[in-house]
């Protein structure tokens, strides 16, 4: 997965529109777009600021899996405005995600003891 369809898929789980993003970046919606279409090469500053705006470090967008993303259903379009903060964003589907990563985090680590495990017998 190239860098932006990772921040494509993160900036959908938060909720934000590319329109959102651009304004907070400075740069109109298009150029935003071109970013995440792969038109436009991705500096370090760039990286840095788009991470900032998403509220997460560059590492974690660098390092993102699809296996992490919750697809979208219709439930989850009509959102609970209890999770939502000033700005609208549903914080719902964000922690959702993280306890989704972490599930997978625990498996895969109980994985790699097993592993380690067989070596040492």
């Amino acid at each position: 997965m190239n860098i932006g369809d990772k921040l494509r898929k993160i900036r959908e789980a938060k909720d934000y529109s590319q329109e959102y993003l651009a304004t907070k970046l400075k740069i109109t919606q298009p150029s935003y777009a071109r970013i995440e279409n792969g038109c436009t090469r991705l500096s370090t500053d760039r990286l840095e600021k788009i991470a900032e705006v998403l509220g997460i470090s560059p590492e974690l967008i660098l390092n993102f899996e699809d296996k992490y993303m919750l697809h979208r259903s219709i439930e989850q379009s009509t959102t609970d405005h209890t999770n939502q903060d000033h700005n609208g964003h549903n914080h719902a589907k964000t922690i959702e995600l993280l306890e989704q990563e972490v599930k997978d985090l625990r498996e895969e680590r109980n994985r790699l003891l097993g592993i380690i495990e067989g070596f040492s017998k």
